[in-house]
């Protein structure tokens, strides 16, 4: 195993690995490999029969939804590990475990459903209001049932428990339905339903003091 694993790096090494990814001039000093190589690299050589995923030059190639995804796995004894990136948005994730039974996938694939929107802000916000009218609503939410996130994505705002890694469908949007009103739409979760009303009752201060859903409340951990 020692020509495969004879490397020991941390998360901070590997994001300067990924960052180099995004580069696109051309080879010399810090620029240790051309932006032409790099494509060549992230470009699928060889296409599996499903026609969703691939092999590049020393990377794996797939589609999802609408990114396409680079990236390489590592398994050895007692770790498990997973570097994925998307060139085209320039964002990368990396998840290290320290288990035989770690599933650095779940993480990752979680993270660029909920969070690489947010990060890349792509095409804009859902018709009615601008990013920064709905951005104050974002934030974490606790009943003593559990947790609820509200996260503004690319096309709109959406609402989620943030333990469910195993089920990412239980995502819900919030559709407009007048000031600091919303309703459930598609998604479930223990929170709330489909069709139900969502409301955001704002403080004094202009921060949301307690989110209601259906008939229930919960409070924004501050």
């Amino acid at each position: 195993m020692a020509p495969a694993a004879g490397m020991a790096s941390s998360v901070k090494d590997l994001a300067k690995y990924v960052a180099m990814q995004f580069r696109a001039g051309p080879a010399g000093g810090g620029q240790v490999v051309s932006g032409a190589t790099l494509f060549e690299m992230h470009r699928v050589h060889w296409l599996n029969p499903d026609w969703q995923s691939g092999q590049g030059i020393g990377f794996s190639v797939r589609h999802v939804g609408d990114r396409t995804l680079v990236g390489h796995a590592g398994i050895l004894p007692g770790m498990r590990t997973q570097l994925t990136f998307d060139p085209k948005d320039k964002i990368g994730v990396i998840v290290l475990t320290n288990a035989d039974d770690g599933n650095p996938a779940l993480y990752l694939e979680q993270v660029f459903r909920v969070v690489a929107p947010v990060l890349g802000r792509r095409g804009g916000t859902a018709p009615g209001a601008p990013a920064s009218a709905w951005s104050k609503y974002e934030g974490l939410y606790r009943s003593p049932w559990g947790d609820t996130r509200v996260l503004l994505l690319s096309t709109g705002l959406v609402i989620f428990d943030p333990s469910a890694l195993s089920n990412p469908e239980q995502l819900a949007r919030l559709r407009p339905e007048g000031e600091h009103n919303f309703r459930l739409e598609g998604g479930f979760w223990d929170g709330g339903r489909d069709g139900e009303p969502v409301v955001f009752e704002m403080g004094v201060d202009g921060r949301v003091a307690r989110l209601k859903v259906g008939p229930n409340y919960t409070m924004p951990v501050r």
